[in-house]
């Protein structure tokens, strides 16, 4: 399974030329799974009022699918308006159409009620589940999905924060990370976003973590930039959970187009969960440079 995660700058992503490329970059690299930072359309609200003027339904995404791969899913993090309540959702497409949609439970954002999770989907042939940024700093979230099978999980962060909560919770976040994975044995893969502005640092905080905790694909700093690994998994049987997906678990990484010299390295294996292939961080063609845990932004 090969992944990829784009981390926009802290004002998300909008469809247009840079959104265009890095779509385009991950047909040409045979991407299974786009993961994006949570708010990617439309960024963070800051107030209630904001998380209004950006709510959106799910089906509003289809357009960002319009220049995708027929066989790319991609998760998208944005606010929905569900009618009666605005919430921290993540959308996952295929196709042109919505599959599911994830909310946030321990919603903390202005104006955004507590939502009711993620289901398990799966996406070739791998089941995963969504844990929305500070759900992630609690076993709950990530554990019940793991009880139901999930074996990847995907975390859409947004750590627009200020300065000095930057700097106090980049460690906390990394630590979250790591200890989801291991509590689980699920592969983690998180997706946030970067940039500066005066007084505010996103932490940038995209990273991918093994079953064990190890961390096998550290961030960048870079707003822009794109993360594509290759996750094989040996073990993990070969019966979907649901719906029709490319790929085999098991397939040969021989097989897969490569990303270029010196970029993808092979790595030991977990010994209960399979192998992985060492990804990096790119910029797609023609793309603009552009916490986790419970703490006041």
């Amino acid at each position: 399974m090969r992944v990829a995660i784009y981390q926009p700058d802290v004002s998300g992503i909008k469809v247009g030329r840079v959104w265009t490329s890095m779509l385009l970059t991950c047909a040409r690299q045979d991407v299974d799974l786009l993961v994006t930072a949570e708010f990617a359309v439309g960024g963070l609200p800051h107030t209630g009022v904001a998380a209004a003027e950006r709510a959106i339904v799910a089906n509003d995404l289809t357009n960002y699918t319009a220049d995708a791969s027929p066989d790319l899913t991609i998760v998208i993090g944005f606010t929905e308006n569900a009618k009666t309540d605005l919430h921290s959702s993540a959308a996952v497409l295929r196709s042109g159409r919505v599959i599911t949609v994830a909310r946030k439970i321990h919603a903390r954002e202005p104006g955004i009620t507590a939502g009711d999770g993620s289901p398990v989907f799966t996406v070739a042939g791998i089941p995963c589940g969504i844990v929305i940024c500070a759900d992630a700093t609690r076993t709950a979230p990530a554990s019940r999905l793991a009880a139901s099978g999930a074996k990847l999980l995907l975390c859409p962060l947004n750590n627009d924060m200020s300065t000095s909560n930057a700097t106090r919770w980049r460690e906390p976040t990394d630590n979250a990370l790591a200890e989801r994975a291991r509590e689980t044995e699920c592969w983690v893969v998180s997706a946030d976003v970067a940039g500066r502005s005066p007084g505010r640092h996103a932490l940038a905080a995209s990273r991918i973590y093994q079953p064990d905790g190890q961390l096998v694909c550290p961030g960048s700093s870079e707003p822009g930039a794109l993360l594509v690994h290759d996750i094989t998994p040996v073990n993990w049987g070969s019966t979907p959970l649901g719906g029709e997906h490319r790929g085999s678990p098991g397939r040969s990484p021989q097989t897969r187009r490569g990303l270029g010299e010196g970029a993808v390295h092979d790595v030991q294996p977990h010994p209960a969960q399979g192998r992985m292939r060492k990804g990096t961080w790119h910029r797609p063609d023609d793309a603009e440079a552009q916490p986790l845990v419970e703490r006041d932004r």
